[in-house]
């Protein structure tokens, strides 16, 4: 049979740490959004000046990507060391 779980089974509210709040949380709210946005964009960027032979736009738009990647990365490990 399936065990029941009521709600003094499990942990209090109160125990639980409260989220991070102030100004470096407010930032790290958007800027992961932010920053998947710009990846996507310059990626698109990239595959249509690819398309249309523009290889000036091509590489411009690559570098950008590579750099939102890499900032997307810097994010994820400065965050969780937190």
């Amino acid at each position: 049979m399936a065990s029941r779980i009521s709600l003094t089974d499990q942990p209090a509210m109160a125990d639980q740490p409260a989220p991070p709040s102030g100004p470096e949380s407010a930032r790290r709210n958007w800027t992961r959004p932010v920053l998947w946005l710009l990846l996507v964009l310059g990626a698109t960027g990239s595959v249509v000046s690819s398309a249309a032979g523009m290889i000036a736009v091509n590489v411009v738009c690559g570098v950008l990507t590579l750099g939102f990647a890499a900032a997307l990365v810097r994010h994820h490990y400065r965050a969780r060391r937190r």
